[in-house]
């Protein structure tokens, strides 16, 4: 919810200033005056979802919207079943991903009927990559967007590219040393993030030098203590963290291990702070990255091809920096500036 909820609060600033008034239903506590109520359907709350519903379809109905944007994919359904059961003229399917897509079995099975559900429910989607674009339009005929080259929101842009002494300086103010290679994972504990695809490979291959450190944004002390005795001193669990900017600008590089992308923002906020970017090669990573050019790009998470990507970089500085120059052009095509330009036109075009 919190990590939603930083992507939906520049869309409704925009619909705002548009002219609409935009309120807000999510599942966790906001200090916003116009979130209306905080209701929680995930699968943890299995259970009381009959009276989720009841409660989400009597506040829809009160407000009686003209649209409605449904973010998120498997807890997209039962909002967009409701709207629809209300005759809500607008029902737009803000798919930020497409879960399917990295499972097999039966699991895969659900989530491509919840994905053929959300389709059914919808009046028209917009996704964030056009490889998930690709991937709708197999599932249905009705009207898909992408706003300004995808992407959520878009992302604010540094005016200047930081420096390798910025960025070697801003480190001065932490516990980590000039010498140390920081590496940075963002995501959950979880399988479909690739979280423990990440712990074999620090294991195999980093864990052991006390120069590298790995930084773990949206990991738990409580996720790492189920892995080992105790945290290894190289190891720093962060758990959620509302401004994850001063950790991109002290990391070199980010790994990204996951399984299933719409569009990944920290690759993007990688490229904007100098941190190379290595990377499982899956759908909406590769929307960004281009292999050896801005980031690389590893097959079936090869475990030693993250490490010898990495040695290669740090045996070929001028190559390393090639690519680092290439990064922070890309991250212009995601400009929040423009995004939101984009966003007002849609608007008014509904």
């Amino acid at each position: 919810g919190r990590y939603a909820e930083k992507f939906i609060t520049p869309l409704r600033e925009t619909e705002t200033r548009t002219g609409y008034s935009s309120l807000m239903i999510n599942s966790i506590y906001s200090k916003s005056p116009d979130n209306q109520i905080n209701i929680n359907i995930s699968k943890s709350n299995f259970l009381k979802l009959p009276l989720n519903f009841i409660i989400l379809f009597l506040h829809i109905y009160r407000i009686r919207p003209d649209i409605v944007f449904i973010h998120n994919s498997t807890f997209a359904t039962l909002p967009l079943l409701i709207c629809k059961l209300l005759r809500v003229k607008k029902r737009i399917y803000f798919n930020h991903g497409i879960p399917f897509i990295a499972y097999s079995g039966i699991l895969k099975t659900i989530l491509y009927n919840i994905e053929i559900l959300n389709c059914l429910f919808c009046t028209e989607i917009i996704t964030v990559s056009y490889a998930m674009k690709n991937i709708l339009s197999e599932l249905t005929s009705k009207k898909i967007s992408i706003i300004y080259n995808g992407s959520a929101c878009g992302l604010k842009l540094n005016n200047k590219v930081i420096s390798k002494r910025e960025k070697q300086s801003s480190r001065s103010n932490t516990a980590f040393r000039s010498i140390d290679k920081i590496f940075l994972y963002v995501g959950r504990a979880n399988k479909r993030k690739g979280f423990y695809d990440l712990i074999k490979i620090w294991n195999k291959h980093f864990k052991s030098n006390y120069n590298f450190k790995l930084i773990l944004l949206g990991i738990d002390k409580s996720d790492l203590l189920k892995l080992y005795k105790e945290i290894p001193n190289n190891m720093f669990p962060m758990s959620f963290v509302e401004n994850p900017k001063k950790f991109f600008v002290i990391s070199d590089y980010l790994l990204v291990t996951s399984y299933h992308e719409g569009l990944n923002y920290s690759v993007i906020e990688a490229m904007l702070h100098r941190t190379i970017v290595i990377s499982n090669n899956i759908l909406g990573v590769t929307e960004i990255i281009q292999d050896n050019k801005n980031g690389f790009l590893v097959n079936n998470n090869d475990h030693d091809e993250f490490f010898k990507i990495f040695t290669n970089c740090e045996n070929n500085l001028s190559f390393k920096d090639r690519i680092l120059q290439n990064a922070n052009m890309t991250t212009t095509k995601y400009d929040r500036k423009v995004f939101m330009k984009e966003y007002s036109k849609y608007l008014s075009k509904l």
